[in-house]
């Protein structure tokens, strides 16, 4: 008994629709390709271009200042974490520019420190390490908080690279229990991060960008192989192992309009077993028919 949608011509309309399918998944992974790239744009020229001179003028009059308070508490679900990479809604951005070169002056360093648990090789203790340090630091003006590695050594005249960020809650609460600042002070909104952090995770960007590129420009050179020779399609490529694929093709539709049976979804003529998958058919020998219109149950 046939099916009303098993058509004698069955190989090459479904050919037609995983070319469809094959385009159609390429504007996809296009358009992926673009929204992510616009999204983070900017970490990626970054990656490639670095710190640039940021506009001195625009911060001074851009950036504002906040007192520092004697009673800033942190309760037990507060975030107490110093954020590592550059976000426009707590950073000082300039267009999509976010890491700068920073003259700094009036350089001193806080009674401010930060350490990290780190574990001893070859023992089951873990020891204090100073991670970060804290300094001040004279930008255009205001009085800015400078994060920095203990291995840097700041002085006045020196041009730093970092990130503005807005003063991470454990450090406004370190400000203000330390004897270095006075109550009632006005510093700088952001703090100046110079640990390069922002860097060594922007990698990643552009290794998903760069991988999923690579796809694209793959598929499309497949896609146009299969456009300008439709016979590259794996429906036709799987033909070719049994013979010529257009005279298999011939053969497949021949036996397709003297009769088929319908089992367990697969379409089964006198010589052939046909199945089909999302994108493509999947045709093979029946060679349980021994070349008699008698079928045994495909399994």
């Amino acid at each position: 008994m046939k099916e009303k949608n098993v058509s004698k011509d069955i190989i090459s309309i479904y050919m037609k629709k995983y070319r469809i399918k094959f385009v159609v998944i390429e504007l996809i992974l296009i358009a992926v390709l673009i929204l992510y790239f616009l999204w983070c744009k900017p970490y990626i020229i970054n990656y490639f271009q670095g710190a640039v001179d940021f506009d001195a003028e625009s911060f001074r009059l851009e950036a504002g200042t906040v007192q520092v308070s004697q009673e800033v508490e942190i309760h037990r679900n507060d975030d107490t974490t110093i954020p590592s990479y550059s976000v426009r809604a707590w950073s000082y951005w300039q267009d999509d520019k976010y890491e700068f070169h920073i003259p700094v002056t009036d350089v001193e360093k806080t009674d401010i420190q930060y350490t990290n648990s780190v574990t001893q090789t070859g023992t089951k203790g873990t020891k204090k390490q100073v991670s970060s340090v804290v300094y001040t630091a004279d930008i255009e003006g205001k009085k800015v908080v400078l994060l920095a590695y203990p291995h840097h050594v700041l002085s006045d005249g020196d041009v730093v690279d970092g990130i503005f960020t807005r003063i991470p809650l454990i450090v406004k609460h370190d400000i203000a229990n330390s004897e270095f600042f006075e109550p009632g002070e006005e510093i700088c909104e952001y703090m100046l991060d110079i640990r390069g952090l922002e860097m060594e995770s922007e990698w990643i960007d552009v290794v998903f960008c760069a991988v999923l590129g690579i796809i694209i420009i793959y598929l499309a050179i497949k896609l146009v192989r299969q456009f300008s020779d439709y016979t590259r399609t794996p429906i036709y490529r799987q033909l070719d192992k049994y013979d010529d694929c257009l005279k298999i093709e011939k053969w497949i539709s021949e036996e397709l309009e003297a009769g088929y049976k319908i089992e367990d979804k697969k379409i089964i003529t006198e010589n052939w077993i046909i199945s089909k998958d999302v994108f493509k058919l999947k045709i093979v020998k029946n060679h349980m028919s021994q070349g008699k219109f008698d079928y045994v149950k495909v399994k």
